[in-house]
């Protein structure tokens, strides 16, 4: 119900002063309370400073559907990473391609080709789309996808053989009002019934992969 202030970073640029009021807001996206919190703190500061002149409530230093470079190292609502490990026989069958084509076309498209475009967060093949339609469901500001989408996608090759495909998707910057937690799914197809992939592939019916030949 309240914004818990936990630390204030600090910029200076000649005279002008930028405060970012970084503070916990439980489940709520919080910038109405942190808006009212720090307009009161600046009420405060100017008690104790009566030369000081409030040009503005928020200074763009948050910052707020924006793209900066500021979210992307400090953060900014939730900080979250996504993994999962696809099977061999998965990306063979169902991708149609193999686990080294994947890594090899990731690092040249998703890390260097982003790299050479100056892209700031940017490192993903389209973390923007998935973000906008999951903010336009909920009925948050689809706006606030600027800086949520900020995403890095790696991928490596995994397992006994070194053929199935580990994949991340690091997002520091996630401005929502929803509750994400910590979820492990051990079972792919627990991701079928949860109502996340309408896939109508049952991973369980495909071949035995690498790992399970091995053993």
């Amino acid at each position: 119900r309240f914004a818990r202030l936990e630390k204030l970073q600090i910029g200076l640029a000649g005279r002008n002063l930028y405060i970012r009021f970084q503070s916990k807001t439980g489940d709520a996206m919080g910038m109405n309370m942190i808006s009212k919190g720090t307009e009161m703190a600046l009420t405060r500061l100017q008690e104790e400073f009566p030369s000081m002149r409030v040009l503005a409530v928020s200074g763009n230093y948050c910052t707020d559907k924006k793209p900066a470079a500021i979210n992307w190292i400090e953060g900014r609502g939730k900080s979250i990473v996504c993994e999962a490990v696809i099977p061999a026989k998965v990306v063979r069958e169902v991708l149609k391609t193999s686990t080294e084509s994947l890594v090899e076309v990731n690092i040249s498209k998703n890390l260097v080709g982003s790299a050479m475009a100056g892209c700031l967060g940017g490192y993903n093949a389209h973390a923007a789309n998935i973000v906008t339609a999951v903010y336009i469901a909920c009925g948050q500001d689809a706006a606030q996808n600027v800086s949520s989408s900020n995403c890095i996608t790696l991928m490596e090759s995994t397992g006994m053989c070194n053929e199935d495909l580990y994949i991340s998707c690091t997002m520091p910057s996630i401005e929502s009002l929803l509750n994400l937690q910590h979820v492990k799914i051990t079972d792919p197809n627990d991701v079928l019934k949860s109502g996340f992939c309408r896939s109508k592939v049952n991973l369980q019916e495909l071949p035995g992969n690498c790992m399970k030949k091995a053993a």
